[in-house]
């Protein structure tokens, strides 16, 4: 009697651990649509509470395990001669095949990171005949390359929306990323450049192309590989889609919160066929 007993209470618990497990996994299904102040770009805040700064439910401790992994991609940075152009990224045979290909819901965004004199640049083609101005393209980076768990101070990322005045430059602080002068309603505005960086970005029917601009200190701050994340928002149909790819029970929108999981640049490619320390911080 005993014995069923406790067999009935065992199988009870595995049921209501899976059902909770189950129903936060279908509220961050990437393909979800979060829906906060206009737009999709709040759900760093709805899954903040996962973070290792934070007390989650222990039946979720699950799925944070698996950000224990560090990521093992690499980038090589290729040497070009002449700055990118927004007009003409697809043109690979001056900047060679793109080194990252997210595949996303309308087709694959194609990164480059590309070195013309003393910048490097994150050049981005996204497919997405959909426009919305809070689709976005999420650029993180680990300038010393320690590969922490949770956002440090040598973390900074680029929120770049398609409305770029609506787009947002962080810090890593004590685990989170933290807006300039902790203004959580800075936005970028009018402005296109800070100390080191600058952007730009095209629109079109059939999708948009992003280019960021980074003094080459950023990458080269000291002897260990600087590590890179890309994330793409697309509103329709409604996902978010990132590089590296996220070990299995991770979802995509997490990477950027988890230096750990950044590919990491190594070195400088010799040019494709063609006819210092950062100044500052966001």
């Amino acid at each position: 009697m005993h014995s069923r007993l406790l067999t009935l209470l065992a199988s009870s618990l595995l049921l209501a651990t899976w059902a909770i497990a189950s129903g936060f996994a279908q509220q961050l299904e990437p393909g979800s649509r979060v829906r906060a102040d206009a737009g999709a770009n709040r759900f760093n805040g709805r899954v903040a509470w996962l973070s290792a700064d934070s007390i989650a439910h222990p039946f979720l401790m699950i799925g944070v395990l698996p950000l224990a992994v560090v990521s093992t991609e690499t980038l090589t940075v290729r040497q070009i001669d002449r700055p990118p152009e927004v007009r003409s990224l697809s043109d690979t045979v001056t900047w060679g095949a793109p080194q990252i290909q997210v595949r996303t819901g309308q087709g694959t965004a194609s990164v480059w990171l590309l070195r013309a004199a003393d910048s490097v640049y994150v050049a981005a083609v996204i497919p997405d005949s959909t426009p919305y101005w809070g689709d976005d393209l999420v650029v993180s980076l680990d300038t010393e390359g320690d590969r922490a768990g949770a956002p440090q101070h040598d973390d900074f990322q680029w929120y770049l929306r398609r409305a770029l005045d609506s787009s947002v430059v962080y810090r890593g602080r004590a685990g989170r990323w933290e807006p300039p002068q902790g203004d959580p309603d800075w936005r970028l505005g009018r402005h296109r450049s800070a100390a080191g960086w600058d952007v730009r970005v095209r629109d079109g029917a059939r999708g948009w192309t992003v280019i960021l601009r980074l003094d080459a200190g950023w990458l080269g701050r000291t002897r260990t590989a600087a590590g890179l994340a890309v994330r793409v928002y697309d509103d329709q149909p409604g996902g978010w889609y990132s590089w590296p790819i996220p070990p299995p029970g991770v979802q995509p929108a997490r990477v950027e919160g988890r230096p750990a999981l950044w590919g990491a640049i190594r070195s400088t490619a010799p040019a494709a066929r063609s006819g210092a320390a950062p100044r500052g911080a966001p």
